[in-house]
């Protein structure tokens, strides 16, 4: 269910490991319980064939022992002796069989028993409904008594009739009556009033809007180099002898059914920058991210990435590991170590506390390897600043985030990318075109670059 609801984010983060060894670990009593499942079953499978053939057996040593000790006459010929033996092991054969029958009845006999305990729970069911509903009843019928006995006390009521100095006549004057509380009661009743064809979304021939119905953009994906994703870059630097680490040149991307998202983006970062992705909710942010991981197959052009052990991915939903502990939080999604494996813990204890999560130590009274269910205990943005825990933890040469900070806050989300920055660490991020982080003092100070989309 877990992966069912995180698929999307387990696959980003490329945690194939590290989710395959937790239900490993889960279902490994579920294992063992049914190992000794298959064993018990296998006994008294062994046993009940045995019992079948008991009798036989048992019938068969009878008539070996009386046989071949001599306790048979002897002056008995073949045929009485023939005659004696087919007698006995049909008599014996009948006690067995009489016996068996026996067996057959206790089993039966328990079934009735547990057939009749269950009926007789269904009885008392039934029964607690009928008194349910009878209890029910009467407080209807209660309530509808005290209604009706209202209304009639209504009507019984003393009506005051308000007359003019002018005489009785029905067909000059109109009777006005009102009741008791002094309300007009009307003469006559009260007036209720009465009162395109679907567009081709293959990727050759797609169609977009009317901004992008002409031939140049109805060619775009057909006419575009194929996306080829390089296992490494060349050793290519810029002017100030910076490591290029990514590179992204006429790249388009569109939705299932073909409305465009985007075209021809390229940027270009070099190690140790940060660039930021921004644009409006839907124009393609997650989409890109997405992308750059080789998880969306409806795109076009040329991107260049590190290998995949270089990069590391942040989903816009942050997510709990599967493990309980805290170590297995912030390693995600690393492979839990094994007992007694040297793990440097005043350095995860360092990371928590850059991040601002230092209270999550004192939770767990210091014990890493304590279980918690940290997906119900963390909330969105504690669970944002253990994501960048982890980047800082494994430090990738590449780190693309959607959306990283938009659950800590301004000038919290600031730091947290502040701190990814002063750890060198080459950062992709994307943000909304209204977010803290498109501020001029900000993006300014912070990004090498603003990637429009």
């Amino acid at each position: 269910m877990r992966l069912r609801s995180f698929l999307t984010e387990v696959t980003l983060y490329r945690a194939g490991a590290a989710e395959r060894t937790h239900l490993e670990r889960a279902l490994q009593p579920v294992l063992a319980n049914q190992l000794r499942l298959v064993m018990w079953r296998w006994l008294l499978s062994a046993c009940t064939t045995g019992l079948e053939y008991a009798g036989a057996l048992l019938n068969y040593s009878c008539l070996v022992l009386v046989v071949f000790t001599g306790c048979l006459p002897a002056d008995m010929d073949s045929g009485q002796r023939a005659r004696w033996v087919s007698n006995a092991s049909f008599a014996t054969l009948t006690l067995i069989y009489s016996f068996t029958q026996m067996l057959d009845l206790a089993s039966q006999f328990s079934t009735l028993a547990g057939v009749t305990f269950r009926v007789g729970q269904l009885l008392q069911e039934l029964d607690w409904l009928e008194e349910q509903a009878r209890t029910n009843n009467i407080g209807t019928s209660a309530a509808t008594a005290t209604a009706t006995k209202e209304e009639d006390q209504e009507e019984q009521a003393p009506l005051l009739s308000i007359t003019t100095d002018r005489p009785h006549n029905s067909d000059s004057a109109q009777q006005q009556l009102t009741s008791s509380s002094g309300c007009l009661v009307p003469s006559s009743p009260l007036q209720q009033p009465t009162g395109s064809p679907s567009q081709d979304a293959q990727m050759q021939s797609c169609s977009y809007d009317e901004a992008s119905t002409n031939s140049e953009h109805s060619q775009l994906l057909s006419e575009s180099p194929s996306l080829s994703v390089l296992l490494q870059l060349s050793r290519q630097c810029d002017g100030q002898g910076r490591r290029l680490v990514a590179a992204v040149h006429d790249f388009s991307c569109q939705r299932p059914d073909g409305k465009l998202l985007f075209q021809n983006l390229s940027f270009e970062v070099h190690q140790g920058e940060m660039a930021l992705v921004t644009g409006a909710s839907g124009c393609g942010k997650s989409t890109l991210v997405l992308a750059l991981s080789s998880l969306w197959p409806f795109c076009q052009g040329q991107c260049h990435m590190p290998v995949q052990d270089q990069v590391m991915f942040l989903p816009q939903r942050p997510v709990a590991a599967p493990g309980n502990t805290l170590l297995e939080q912030l390693i995600y999604p690393a492979v839990m170590p094994k007992e007694g494996t040297a793990v440097d813990l005043q350095h995860l204890g360092y990371l928590l506390q850059q991040v601002g999560l230092t209270d999550l130590l004192q939770r767990v009274q210091g014990d890493w390897r304590l279980s918690q269910n940290w997906q119900d205990m963390l909330s969105p943005g504690e669970l944002q600043r253990l994501s960048i825990a982890r980047v800082l933890y494994h430090h990738p040469l590449l780190a693309i985030m959607d959306e990283p900070v938009s659950a800590v806050g301004s000038s919290a989300g600031i730091d947290m990318l502040k701190l990814l920055q002063h750890h060198s660490i080459t950062t992709i991020v994307t943000g909304q075109a209204d977010s803290p982080l498109t501020h001029k003092n900000v993006s300014e100070t912070l990004f090498a670059q603003v990637i429009p989309l």
